[in-house]
């Protein structure tokens, strides 16, 4: 019967303590992931440099990568140069096109010279005018994914841009440009035989393991059209109005997808010396909570709602502490073992609701604090304070665990309800505390400075 208790002991922790950390972080991906999410995460944005040339290859403008919404990525879309274009004005599956920037009034170009970067395809810049330049400012529209027969959708729709001329597909190189290119992406012309070789991978993949075939699809070339503005009269009775309906998803194929796109965009965040990040912290700082994270705009009038990011003080400090304590005992306990004053296979003879020194339920936690915090410490990239978070939870085991020792001391069992009591006591009141960095803080700064408990908190 004992060894019954135990074995669902252990299972029970196991669930709590593993299981659940994934079970939340895969509903919270559920509840967040619709279709507009899953855009976002797959679009780029092509960002004309205005007066910002290439300091090397043509050193015409800069055509860069940039993931975010601004004026600069915006393009108008005209009539092929010298080639025939269709005569209702609308854009399908194999319309051949110019792109013209908007605010620049240069064309979307590419030729022969090679990329800054990525030398074994060619350079794509901002060329000429409305007037001026040549059939290589001209682009087809391939249709990746068929919503409504040839016609294209915002959002919905993927595209490829074939440079008709070149023979190559806009792509990013997947390299960021230097401090000249603004640490943006680099976009290229990638020739057509360089994506169909990689596509023989992709079939051979599709016949073995049918599940696994994005792993190896090359999306580098694909691109989403966000939204678009009519400017010119076109057949209304040619249009084909669709309204938005959100396609249907595999909901563990996206999680996977999304996580690994996830992961290749955080290996490009590297530390650069020559820009100070102040958002940015030291994995050594947040064991003591050293440096908080101010999450929006720090204004300063009664509109201007402020967070800041702190872990919780009882979390955070005691449970280093407690981290701390454990690793002691875990010295005092091998030093022992070594002398021979305890046998390895000596049995835990507290109750079965206790923890000990000696199981591995103990040391669960500390081995998983472990590998969450020390990659940080390795590997050259950025890092910022919410990336401790993991570690705060397996923190809350540690401070557990100690105090599950503790009370293995106290004989009376008033004495654990009030040493219970009071802990809990201590988490309400430094929640309490705080709440205003989580609920948010509003008016002059200086009315929180009394939150200010450690002067490396950039509060005020």
């Amino acid at each position: 019967m004992s060894g019954t208790i135990k074995n669902k002991t252990f299972c029970w922790r196991v669930f709590i303590y593993a299981i659940t950390p994934i079970l939340i972080f895969i509903f919270s991906y559920y509840i967040r992931s619709d279709n507009s999410h899953q855009s976002s995460l797959n679009d780029r944005s092509i960002w004309d440099e205005a007066h910002f040339v290439y300091p090397v290859g043509s050193r015409q403008r800069q055509v860069t990568g940039y993931g975010h919404l601004d004026s600069n990525n915006d393009w108008i879309i005209y009539p092929p140069r010298d080639l025939p274009s269709n005569s209702n004005n609308l854009i399908s599956n194999n319309s051949v096109i110019r792109l013209i920037h908007k605010n620049l009034e240069t064309n979307l170009h590419t030729h022969e010279i090679p990329s800054a970067l990525d030398f074994e395809n060619y350079e794509v810049s901002g060329y000429g005018s409305l007037e001026v330049g040549d059939f290589k400012d001209n682009w087809k529209i391939e249709l990746v994914n068929e919503v409504d027969g040839d016609s294209i959708y915002p959002v919905l729709s993927k595209i490829r841009i074939r440079n008709v001329e070149m023979d190559c597909y806009l792509s990013l190189s997947g390299n960021l440009l230097p401090n000249w290119g603004f640490k943006q992406n680099e976009v290229i012309c990638k020739p057509v035989e360089e994506f169909n070789r990689s596509g023989l991978l992709k079939s051979f993949v599709t016949q073995i393991v049918p599940s696994m075939v994005w792993a190896f699809h090359d999306t580098s070339n694909e691109w989403i059209v966000e939204f678009h503005e009519r400017t010119i009269d076109v057949d209304e009775s040619a249009l084909k109005p669709k309204p938005f309906t959100k396609p249907e998803q595999n909901f563990f194929e996206n999680f996977a997808i999304v996580n690994y796109k996830m992961q290749m965009t955080n290996n490009a965040l590297v530390p650069d010396s020559d820009k100070y990040d102040s958002l940015a912290s030291s994995p050594f700082y947040w064991p003591i909570n050293y440096k908080g994270l101010r999450m929006n705009n720090w204004g300063q009038s009664k509109q201007d709602i402020r967070y800041y990011l702190v872990y919780g003080i009882y979390q955070c400090w005691f449970g280093s502490i407690c981290l701390l304590a454990s690793l002691f005992l875990g010295l005092i306990q091998a030093t022992r073992l070594n002398r021979g004053k305890i046998s390895s296979d000596s049995k835990n003879k507290t109750n079965d609701n206790y923890v000990s020194v000696n199981s591995f339920i103990f040391w669960l936690p500390v081995l998983c604090y472990f590998a969450h915090y020390l990659p940080f410490i390795i590997m050259a990239r950025v890092t910022y304070v919410h990336h401790y978070l993991p570690c705060i939870f397996f923190k809350s085991v540690i401070i557990c665990n100690i105090l599950n020792l503790i009370m293995q001391r106290m004989k009376q069992r008033y004495v654990q309800y009030i040493f219970m009591v009071f802990n809990f006591a201590i988490v309400v009141y430094t929640y309490w505390l705080l709440k205003s960095f989580a609920q948010g803080m509003s008016g002059l700064s200086l009315n929180y400075e009394y939150l200010q408990l450690l002067p490396s908190w950039n509060i005020v």
